[in-house]
């Protein structure tokens, strides 16, 4: 039986009260138009930071978002009884005003697994889905009733992952979209 390093080896002081919620932009990619997570077109990982990922080169597109709009986690979770851990990413997004050309494209994200790239509001870039991607579980197509209502789509995604998210070297994200 192989033993896997679990040992703890590092301490967490409290850091400065300059952390910000909220989510810039999102980017998205076709998973089986992204070459493989492994092999030789895979990304180089350094400790959880995806420092280079020729095979995803001009595959994202990006989805600006309005401030306080997108929300985005990663919940960990342990069943003891069975002894395994894994992550459930989740990722929630609104886009404005229905129209023909958003509800054809909508429908294309809806039918196939997809990375997710997000952009946090404290300058980290984060990978959703590495390894099996994330599904539309949801869109929902709302009028509104006011003036001033929400006209639009409002889209949730989920997904499950052996591995927590991985950190994006800015460096290379430029790369990645078309």
């Amino acid at each position: 039986m192989a033993i896997i390093d679990c040992a703890l080896n590092t301490s967490f002081p409290l850091d400065c009260k300059n952390s910000k919620g909220g989510i810039k932009k999102i980017g998205f990619a076709v998973f089986s138009d992204v070459l493989s997570m492994d092999g030789a077109s895979a990304p180089t990982n350094a400790s959880g930071i995806i420092t280079a990922w020729s095979g995803a080169a001009g595959k994202f597109y990006m989805y600006a978002v309005r401030s306080s709009i997108a929300t985005g986690s990663n919940k960990r979770t342990t069943n003891k009884a069975n002894g395994t851990t894994f992550s459930a990413p989740a990722l929630t997004t609104q886009l404005e005003k229905l129209n023909a050309a958003t509800s054809q494209e909508l429908k294309k994200l809806e039918g196939n697994r997809v990375f997710a790239i997000v952009y946090d509001r404290n300058g980290k870039i984060w990978l959703m889905g590495a390894h099996n991607g994330m599904d539309v579980t949801e869109i929902n197509e709302e009028f509104g009733t006011a003036m001033g209502d929400f006209n639009g789509y409002k889209i949730t995604l989920a997904g499950e992952e052996e591995q927590p998210m991985y950190e994006l070297s800015s460096g290379i994200v430029a790369a990645l979209f078309t």
